[in-house]
Formats: C-alpha cells, structure tokens, sequence
C-alpha cells in the first residue's frame, strides 16, 4: 500500500476512502484511532494500491486534498 494523502479528521479520511473505492481505487485508512484521540502528528492517512497510486493521487487532486510527497 502506498500513502497518497494525510488528513487530520477522520470522518474526511473515510469519505475520501468511499470516494475512491467507488471510483474503483482500493483505499484504507491508516492511523484512524490515533487521529480520533488526537495522538497522531500527522493524522489520519490514505493508502491505496501501489499500481492504484497515479489515479488516486488524479482524482484526489481534481478534489483538491493535499497530497501526500511521491517517494
């Protein structure tokens, strides 16, 4: 799994999750306890597919959510 995106709610990080699984992108949550009890630094983060990346990071863009830096 790649992180494409870092958000600091996680209500937003699952709604961003359900807007690429429904545009066929495989996504999860990572870090969603932490972020909810404010222990995370960086948030809540939004992994997809490695190979699902460039189109995740597309639509992610044209809904302007701060992406994540391609390592």
């Amino acid at each position: 799994m790649k992180i494409v995106a870092r958000v600091r709610d996680v209500n937003e990080a699952h709604l961003i999750v359900g807007y690429l699984e429904a545009n066929g992108v495989t996504a999860a949550v990572y870090d969603a306890a932490m972020a909810s009890l404010n222990l995370s630094f960086g948030g809540a983060r939004i992994a997809v597919d490695e190979d699902q990346a460039p189109k995740a990071r597309a639509l992610l863009r044209e809904k302007g959510v701060a992406l994540v830096a391609d390592d």
